[in-house]
């Protein structure tokens, strides 16, 4: 099976449904699929991809938000090797145009008091900072 191909025809379209609410575990998936194959997606899916991620921060489905600040956290730790030495797939001027949204997202949820205590959404607002400082 080409990864792809599977994620262009399956995997985009879950992400790209504005609906929430619609198969949460599908969505779920959806995006566990996007952190455990991040390293086949180029810089520039990654940077098409992040904006999906950021909305589903906004799941009332504590899986999906809890997955979308996994793979987001998962992006921004992954590197690549140029010229020998390690740099991060997905920088801090690539993360730069999706910082607004991407802490109103998360901030919401830690906001939230049905959903604050979650240490994904912490590891990725610390992995988020941390990324940002790098730049």
């Amino acid at each position: 099976v080409n990864l792809m191909d599977f994620f262009q025809s399956q995997i985009l379209p879950e992400l790209q449904d504005p609906n929430h609410s619609n198969r949460p575990v599908v969505k779920a998936t959806a995006i566990k699929f996007v952190s455990v194959f991040r390293q086949q997606f180029t810089r520039e899916h990654l940077t098409q991809i992040m904006p999906m991620l950021i909305a589903q921060l906004g799941s009332p489905a504590v899986v999906v938000h809890t997955f979308a600040a996994y793979a987001i956290e998962r992006i921004l730790y992954t590197k690549e090797t140029i010229n020998g030495k390690k740099h991060p797939k997905f920088g801090a001027a690539d993360l730069q145009p999706f910082l607004e949204p991407l802490f109103n997202g998360l901030f919401a949820i830690v906001d939230n008091v049905e959903h604050n205590e979650n240490d994904y959404i912490m590891k990725c607002i610390m992995r988020s900072l941390a990324t940002q400082g790098e730049g």
